[in-house]
C-alpha cells in the first residue's frame, strides 16, 4: 500500500484542521498543523508571520521526517491554506513523492462560514476578517495545477 500525503486547501475558518481530525486514520496518520507549529514558536506580541520562514521549514522537516521515520505512518496531513498553485507546487518542491499519493482536499465553504467560525476563535487563532476575504479571493482550483495529483477530494 503506498503512503499517502493529503494537502489541506482551504481558507481560514473554512474547517481544514476540523476535518483531519474526524478523517486521518488513528495510530497511522500524523497531522502537521503549520499554525500549531507557528503557535508554538511565536512570543506574547510578535507578528503572526513574524517567523514565517522557521516555521515554513519546520512544517517541512515534520512531514519529511514523518513519511522517513515513523513506518507506522501511512498518511500525513498538511495543514495549512494551501489556496494557491504555487503554494502547492512549492510544498512538492521541497518533498520527494515519488512513491506517494498526493491527495489535496479542498474545503471551501462559503465566505460567511468561513468568517463566521472564524470569529469563534480567540487570541492568536483569530484571523482579521479582511486577511480571511483576501485569502478566500485567492483560491486556485488545484485541478488547474498542471500537477498530476492521485486524486483531489473536494469536501
Amino acid at each position: 500500500m503506498r503512503k499517502k500525503l493529503y494537502i489541506m486547501v482551504g481558507a481560514p475558518g473554512g474547517g481544514k484542521s476540523t476535518y483531519v481530525r474526524t478523517h486521518a486514520a488513528p495510530g497511522h496518520s500524523a497531522h502537521i498543523s503549520r499554525d500549531a507549529i507557528r503557535y508554538a514558536k511565536l512570543e506574547e506580541g510578535e507578528s503572526y508571520f513574524g517567523r514565517e520562514k522557521e516555521v515554513y521549514k519546520i512544517f517541512i522537516q515534520q512531514i519529511i521526517m514523518a513519511f522517513d521515520d515513523c513506518p507506522w505512518v501511512d498518511e500525513v496531513w498538511a495543514d495549512a491554506t494551501h489556496l494557491t498553485k504555487s503554494s502547492r507546487k512549492k510544498l512538492l518542491s521541497h518533498l520527494n513523492v515519488t512513491n506517494i499519493d498526493v491527495i489535496p482536499v479542498v474545503i471551501m465553504p462559503e465566505l460567511d462560514i468561513c468568517l463566521g467560525q472564524n470569529m469563534l476563535r480567540t487570541g492568536r487563532e483569530r484571523v482579521p476578517d479582511a486577511i480571511v476575504e483576501k485569502m478566500y479571493d485567492s483560491y486556485e482550483d488545484p485541478v488547474n495545477d498542471r500537477i498530476e495529483y492521485d486524486d483531489i477530494i473536494y469536501v
